[in-house]
């Protein structure tokens, strides 16, 4: 389930018009559900220097892709938490807290959101053929 979430996206319209908060709102629960040892402490301390307030732990059941789970009415702080762990999957759940469980995936917390940077329409790069010397 979590794989397929993190392909097509959260299906939950109310996440899907949701706006971001102010990281210093947020309280989140980092579980360890396969990653390294003290990925959870890690990656809680990273979202603790972008303002979240974050707490580790251990998850009772090991999952291969990260996830974040949010309880009804927390789409706003789990759009947040989202943007600072790209590639987790985002999904409403039966928790009561928002929670980020951190799977094998290698996927974890970023101190800061990366904004990927607008095309231009111009390269840098040449696309020209390069010159290899060989005679055919």
């Amino acid at each position: 389930q979590a794989f397929v979430t993190k392909l097509i996206g959260s299906t939950d319209a109310t996440y899907a018009k949701a706006k971001t908060v102010d990281p210093s709102t947020v309280n989140v629960s980092v579980l360890n559900g396969g990653a390294a040892n003290g990925a959870a402490t890690t990656a809680a301390g990273v979202l603790k220097s972008a303002g979240f307030s974050a707490s580790a732990g251990d998850s009772s059941t090991q999952v291969s892709s990260t996830i974040i789970d949010y309880p009804k009415g927390m789409e706003s702080q789990a759009k947040t938490l989202a943007q600072y762990v790209p590639g987790a999957a985002v999904r409403s759940g039966d928790v009561s807290e928002l929670t980020l469980t951190l799977g094998s995936d290698g996927v974890t917390a970023k101190s800061s959101v990366t904004v990927p940077k607008p095309s231009t329409g111009s390269s840098s790069t040449s696309t020209k053929p390069v010159d290899s010397g060989c005679i055919n």
